[in-house]
């Protein structure tokens, strides 16, 4: 699954993007930052924002861009 946001924004912010069965979900740890949140709608479409603890989502974007990453080493 491809994650569209640069990984030092997603980390940074705390946000992860993926593409689900009913369109983009934003995943957030904290009070997202409303410019943020309008940039992401800007370039990617309107979005759900759905909380996820802070360490889970930080767990789930280390291992979203390290699957991407080892998937690219291996071509």
């Amino acid at each position: 699954m491809p994650y569209p946001l640069p990984y030092a924004f997603a980390r940074s912010q705390q946000l992860l993007l993926e593409s689900g069965p009913q369109g983009q979900v934003l995943w957030h740890a904290q009070a997202v930052p409303a410019s943020a949140v309008s940039e992401i709608v800007r370039k990617h479409g309107l979005v759900t924002l759905m909380p996820c603890p802070a360490q889970t989502l930080a767990q789930r974007i280390s291992d979203a861009y390290a699957s991407r990453e080892s998937s690219a080493a291996t071509v």
